[in-house]
């Protein structure tokens, strides 16, 4: 608002940090950051001042499938549905809400010591409005440049950030073994239905 703009940047963060201050912390890597480590609880007021929040009305595409975002979203109010195809079928809709994000592998990529991720930072799904929704997103630019002011932290988020990688690799992993071994099992039983006839 008006009001919220014409706030000194320290003085809107912090009242940020007060009126929506955990919504930061439901993202893995900000997670107890603030008690985590001694400059945590600034460093996260410095990304809610860098924070843009941006108004969408019924049936507009936030984001699109296999685009990068240009951050990290959280919804702030409102709901969305994500779909992995431009026709939406209600058995393939996934409805979010307040708290709920995306983006996040997009804030470290380009950062050193972070690996290509390029398969985790696009998106795999459409985000399409169905309410009136607000959005907070923080870019990867404004991130990155919070980030130079904090070298000690910029060590712990990469860390983070590749546990959670690695965590999304294996589940990706085990998914495709999954689905390789269901299409085994499946072959199988058509080779044996057909033997029968």
């Amino acid at each position: 608002s008006t009001c919220m703009a014409a706030l000194a940047p320290a003085l809107r963060a912090e009242l940020l940090n007060i009126m929506h201050g955990g919504l930061l912390k439901v993202v893995p890597l900000f997670e107890d950051l603030d008690t985590e480590h001694a400059m945590g609880q600034r460093f996260l007021l410095e990304l809610f001042s860098l924070m843009q929040f941006r108004a969408f009305p019924p049936g507009s595409r936030v984001a699109e499938r296999g685009q990068a975002p240009e951050g990290l979203c959280i919804i702030h109010d409102g709901s969305v549905t994500t779909t992995t195809s431009n026709v939406q079928r209600l058995d393939d809709a996934i409805t979010l809400g307040c708290g709920d994000f995306w983006g996040e592998m997009t804030l470290l990529s380009g950062v050193k010591g972070v690996g290509a991720m390029e398969e985790l930072t696009c998106m795999g799904y459409h985000v399409d409005t169905m309410t009136f929704v607000e959005i907070m997103v923080l870019t990867a630019s404004d991130f990155r440049r919070a980030l130079t002011w904090y070298p000690d932290l910029a060590a712990l988020l990469r860390r983070r950030q590749q546990q959670i990688v690695s965590a999304l690799l294996c589940d990706r992993s085990e998914e495709r073994e999954r689905e390789k071994q269901n299409e085994k099992e499946r072959r199988s039983f058509l080779i044996v239905d057909a033997e029968t006839e």
